[in-house]
């Protein structure tokens, strides 16, 4: 016979690690990603001396690094059947794919801005919207305008003051 109390502990204990798991993952990506946009921030001090210029050369390296890394790949997930509904246990993330479920350009943008690609890239994905890549490389970019600025700065002043 089976026992009902030992299957589902054993289901318990497979989804502690996998969110576990997840989890580890989100933090690595986001370090990474910090990781990533410093190192842009830090080349372009060698290209010129003006910020706006480092900020101009920073922002589309950055919208298509996390257009490609997050947004395009949440979509390719959805459209080979391999998407996975993470995102719903980040409530920040619930947050923003609420605004999108309101429509309008302007709840685009608060959603982009509060989740990014990713978000976007989850939620029209899963709907297999035909306007998904293109939505996702639109949102890469409103987040890649604030954060190319925080780190263009950050990496600056940092330079110039030690």
């Amino acid at each position: 016979m089976l026992d009902n109390t030992k299957i589902g502990e054993d289901m318990s204990s497979i989804n502690k690690r996998g969110t576990g798991v997840t989890l580890a993952v989100v933090i690595l990506a986001a370090l990474s990603a910090d990781a990533a946009m410093i190192g842009v921030s830090a080349v372009t001090l060698w290209l010129t001396d003006s910020v706006w210029l480092r900020w101009l050369i920073a922002t589309p390296v950055i919208a298509l690094g996390v257009y490609f890394i997050f947004g395009w790949t949440q979509i390719r997930a959805w459209a080979e059947g391999r998407g996975r509904d993470i995102l719903e246990t980040d409530r920040r993330a619930q947050w923003g794919i609420k605004r999108l479920g309101t429509g309008g350009w302007i709840a685009f943008a608060v959603a982009s801005f509060v989740t990014g690609p990713i978000g976007v890239g989850w939620y029209y994905g899963k709907r297999r919207d035909p306007r998904a890549y293109r939505l996702a490389f639109w949102s890469s970019w409103i987040l890649a305008v604030p954060w190319a600025a925080f780190y263009v700065g950050l990496v600056s002043a940092i330079y110039h003051f030690v």
